[in-house]
């Protein structure tokens, strides 16, 4: 976790030039998140994820550089909760990421946001 916070503040510090970057990092978070599940299906569930979500799936990337700055903050505020063991702030941040993801798939595929959200 301390070594993916680290390289989430690199990329933080050159995010506006690098934002494709991210999706390395997001299957490196994803990957060991899941991985504490200590399941095989989960295991091989998050290539699948990876290759639909970042591969695959025809997604508008209008605003994908704002899109990664985004889930590269989410990211960072998880890491720090998990680092310090703030299991109910760790909670409330991935039920914001998935809030933030699932609008994103929404945007993406229909170009449409939400009420009340914007990028």
């Amino acid at each position: 976790m301390k070594i993916l916070l680290q390289d989430h503040q690199n990329l933080k510090l050159e995010i506006v030039e690098n934002y494709a970057d991210f999706s390395r990092l997001d299957h490196r978070l994803h990957t060991l998140i899941l991985s504490a599940a200590d399941n095989p299906f989960i295991d091989e569930f998050i290539e699948l994820i990876t290759v639909i979500f970042h591969f695959h799936y025809q997604w508008n990337n209008k605003n994908l550089r704002t899109r990664n700055i985004l889930a590269v903050e989410e990211h960072l505020t998880l890491l720090m909760k998990i680092i310090n063991k703030d299991e109910n702030g760790a909670l409330l941040e991935l039920k914001r990421h998935l809030r933030t993801a699932k609008v994103t798939l929404i945007h993406s595929t229909t170009g449409k946001l939400p009420y009340g959200y914007n990028y």
